[in-house]
């Protein structure tokens, strides 16, 4: 039996896990991990289940689409092929343009998807560059969760860009707008008692805990060295 038909006999199995809170992470990681088994041995195999994955986001589907952007982020990390051909998509899911967009309002599975962008900027951060405006504009959500896995997935990407995208006048402009903002949303979080809010996500190894305002302060470290500030 190969590597791919292991994978393929485990995702429907992984996918059902994706609604179980207490399991979701795990099985967003593991999907990662069998995908791209999957898409090395028949490319379109692979594609059949990213796009079962976008229509569970989809509304008319009738599902929640718990654990999906998890799933979805953690798969794309793993597979630059599936990242080349999906990754613009997956990034839309965080993106409100006013107008006719995938943008989620489910604050429950934005929070997801910002996470997932985090993890693929590790991986790939040209593909996920283009969602350092949005991810500024994340910081300013009401939503703590939102805010902190934003930051979270700023400081990913601020850790991963090459120095030649970074130095780039627009993208370099973007990355001083990040360092404001994250300044301004610590400050805020200080003044209205809110230093202990803590942000639940995986780092990779483990469920932790961060407090926002820490994932806050070393995110702003983080940009600002690159900014050399």
């Amino acid at each position: 039996i190969t590597d791919a038909e292991r994978a393929k006999a485990s995702v429907n199995a992984l996918l059902a896990l994706l609604s179980r809170p207490d399991c979701r992470w795990q099985a967003a990681f593991a999907l990662g991990v069998c995908l791209p088994y999957i898409a090395e041995e028949n490319m379109e195999s692979a594609r059949v289940f990213m796009r079962r994955l976008m229509w569970s986001l989809n509304e008319e589907s009738g599902n929640l689409g718990w654990g999906i952007p998890e799933a979805m982020g953690s798969i794309l990390a793993n597979s630059p092929a599936l990242a080349r051909e999906y990754g613009r998509i997956f990034l839309s899911y965080g993106y409100q343009t006013g107008k006719d967009d995938n943008f989620l309002d489910h604050a429950p599975l934005r929070r997801g998807v910002y996470w997932g962008i985090g993890v693929l900027a590790a991986a790939s951060p040209q593909i996920a560059a283009p969602a350092l405006p949005h991810l500024v504009a994340a910081l300013k959500d009401g939503d703590p969760g939102i805010c902190g896995m934003a930051a979270w997935a700023l400081g990913q990407l601020a850790a991963a860009m090459p120095d030649a995208d970074f130095d780039r006048p627009g993208i370099a402009r973007d990355w001083r707008t990040a360092a404001s903002v994250l300044e301004q949303e610590l400050d805020k979080r200080q003044v209205q008692g809110q230093e202990a809010t803590e942000v639940q996500l995986f780092d990779g190894e483990r469920i932790v805990s961060p407090n926002l305002s820490e994932l806050l302060a070393d995110t702003l470290v983080r940009v600002g060295l690159r900014l050399d500030v």
